[in-house]
């Protein structure tokens, strides 16, 4: 696998942060789930959120991409502030600027490698094709692209999913435990792909309970009790 520097946009200074969220809540019936949360990204940062089982990493995950409305606070990516938007606006800021890797990587079995990359393109048929059979070199499975999913192990569906969220160049990616079932050599191929990005310009945020995604990051967040706590800066491979 060689690092992900195709069709590069990077994201220039004085440009608007990557990710701001101020003050959001969130809750399903009555049952508070985040209660305060606070995070910003300029981009360039891989940032590892952390927290026990049923903190709610996942629920922030899909606020942060659009997928939930909060029940207050704003979320904003690329200086739109998502509150603003209906929901045909909301659907292309997620295709254009957000990149998901799902936890069970939601493959579809009917298609194959290739297609499943292809899947979230905007652009025209013919450079969708271009682009993603690039992915696929990129991430080690050109061998695969015309395979039925199924035939995948684990490490090579995270791969397919992490090119299938690579597809539009996004600014922000938002991983949801990239790394669960995975041996060490595989998570840390999935986690060199997503940390790359970093180079563009891109904010790189997952959710784990895998220690290895910390030593990866450039900074840790922890959810706990709703809250965005214990904020470490300088871990990792940075500089800082």
């Amino acid at each position: 696998m060689t690092s992900v520097h195709l069709h590069d946009t990077p994201f220039h200074p004085g440009s608007p942060n990557v990710l701001e969220i101020v003050r959001v809540r969130k809750g399903y019936s009555e049952t508070p789930v985040i209660l305060e949360a606070t995070l910003c990204s300029p981009g360039s940062e891989t940032i590892a959120l952390q927290g026990p089982s049923g903190s709610g990493k996942s629920t922030l995950l899909n606020v942060i991409g659009l997928l939930t409305r909060p029940d207050s606070g704003t979320v904003t990516i690329r200086g739109t502030p998502a509150r603003e938007l209906n929901e045909a606006a909301r659907a292309r800021v997620r295709q254009q600027e957000v990149g998901f890797v799902f936890q069970d990587s939601h493959l579809l079995p009917a298609l194959t490698t290739l297609e499943n990359v292809m899947l979230a393109s905007t652009a025209p048929p013919s450079d969708t094709e271009r682009r993603a059979q690039e992915l696929l070199d990129v991430v080690g499975l050109p061998q695969r692209a015309n395979s039925p999913v199924r035939h995948l192990s684990g490490g090579e569906a995270k791969r397919a999913a992490v090119a299938r969220a690579l597809i539009n160049t996004p600014s922000l990616i938002l991983a949801d435990e990239p790394t669960a079932g995975l041996d060490l050599d595989s998570s840390l191929a999935v986690l060199d792909l997503l940390t790359d990005q970093c180079s563009r310009g891109a904010a790189v945020l997952i959710a784990s309970h895998d220690p290895v995604v910390s030593t990866r990051s450039t900074r840790v967040v922890e959810l706990t009790d709703g809250h965005l706590t214990s904020e470490a800066v300088g871990r990792g491979d940075s500089d800082e």
